[in-house]
């Protein structure tokens, strides 16, 4: 198998590789544009994820603080039957059974 090596041919191997770079660089310009959008999109929702928690941090309470209020109330509402219980306590008792007969 003898080749001969002639400018022609030279040419078209010229061409094809160059046909190849640019083929390549179509590509990963193209390619690198896609990323370029979806870094943007990530990093817009990567702010408006931050800013949500911020409002949620901000807004809402969080475990421990409901835990403390509702033991507030509680404590409240165990202070509240106290002077309840001691207020019918201090009633004369003929008071009392009258109320409770009518």
């Amino acid at each position: 198998m003898n080749v001969s090596l002639t400018w022609e041919n030279l040419w078209m191997v010229a061409g094809g590789i160059v046909t190849i770079i640019v083929t390549a660089f179509a590509v990963w310009k193209f390619f690198r544009a896609e990323v370029e959008k979806v870094e943007t999109k990530v990093a817009a929702t990567t702010k408006e994820l931050a800013d949500y928690k911020t409002h949620v941090a901000e807004t809402y309470i969080s475990k421990a603080g409901h835990r403390e209020t509702t033991d507030q109330v509680l404590r409240a509402i165990e202070g509240l039957g106290g002077r309840i219980d001691s207020l019918f306590q201090s009633l004369p008792s003929s008071r009392r059974s009258r109320g409770s007969q009518e």
